[in-house]
């Protein structure tokens, strides 16, 4: 017998949905209160080489149109802890392509450093400062533990990266086809051993700002959040879940799989092209028989 098995997220969800939004800005507030409203997660990625100085008076213009102070993102993350991530973006958002291998580094470990020492947290995720890569880049993440980086080119589709530390997202908030994408990520069922989806969306909050969105990403994620069938999880939930499938065990014929990691992982398990699936919850440290 033929079989296929294919990851589903956690409660065999076919949909995961997460952000990524850049650069510690003071707009991260008004967007982070929209993700709990609406029940979604994801990461923020910080310079900690370039907080507001504590002293200097706010932009008389646009006093929100700045990056946090230091003691802002520590209120950030203490207030939003249980729905985002704080990731890496490099320690004075310098552009990585243009960087030397030991330069590179320096940007990547001094800020991973500053986050987990200042969040108390392991900060593993980071997104590329202008979405600049390439391989000195990915060779610096390597080097610094870091185990996933955000690029910019968007997939416009809802497939998992083939490689982490080059991770394309599916789109950006302001593209024109934010709203067909979502109405076909949500229209998308099981069938024919269907992959699992992922949609991924990036950008800047201070671009709401900018660009009068703000109603758009609240509309947006009106539709997105609060779904049975998707699951909300930051940047490195995503990626964890993926590899701890990856890490499963399996048999010769495909009949048994052990799961040696620490998370249930669900599978989906065809026994050829007209089988509608059956759903599997490998617990940690457990072996399931597929039948």
């Amino acid at each position: 017998m033929v079989r296929i098995n294919r990851m589903r997220w956690p409660e065999g969800r076919l949909h995961a949905f997460t952000m990524s939004y850049d650069d510690g800005r003071m707009e991260d507030f008004r967007l982070a209160s929209l993700m709990r409203k609406y029940g979604v997660k994801g990461t923020f990625n910080i310079n900690t080489g370039i907080y507001w100085p504590e002293e200097k008076p706010d932009p008389e213009d646009r006093p929100l149109h700045r990056r946090m102070r230091h003691s802002e993102l520590l209120r950030f993350a203490d207030e939003y802890r249980d729905l985002a991530e704080i990731a890496v973006h490099a320690r004075t958002h310098r552009n990585l392509a243009t960087l030397t291998l030991p330069e590179i580094v320096d940007e990547l470990i001094t800020d991973r450093a500053a986050i987990e020492e200042e969040l108390g947290v392991i900060c593993r995720g980071m997104a590329y400062p202008f979405g600049a890569v390439n391989d000195d880049a990915q060779r610096g993440l390597e080097a610094t533990g870091l185990v996933y980086g955000r690029a910019t080119k968007p997939t416009m589709d809802f497939s998992l990266p083939e490689n982490w530390l080059c991770l394309y997202p599916t789109c950006r908030h302001a593209v024109p086809e934010l709203f067909s994408l979502l109405d076909e990520f949500l229209a998308r069922r099981e069938n024919d051993a269907a992959r699992p989806l992922l949609f991924y969306l990036w950008g800047h909050a201070y671009e709401l700002d900018d660009d009068d969105q703000w109603g758009r990403i609240e509309d947006f994620l009106s539709k997105m959040g609060g779904r049975s069938d998707v699951w909300y999880a930051t940047n490195i939930e995503i990626y964890d879940y993926a590899k701890a499938f990856k890490n499963l065990i399996w048999s010769v014929k495909g009949n048994r799989v052990t799961n040696p990691g620490a998370i249930p992982v669900f599978v989906m398990c065809y026994g050829g092209p007209t089988d509608v699936g059956t759903l599997y919850r490998i617990d940690p440290g457990a072996t399931v028989d597929i039948v």
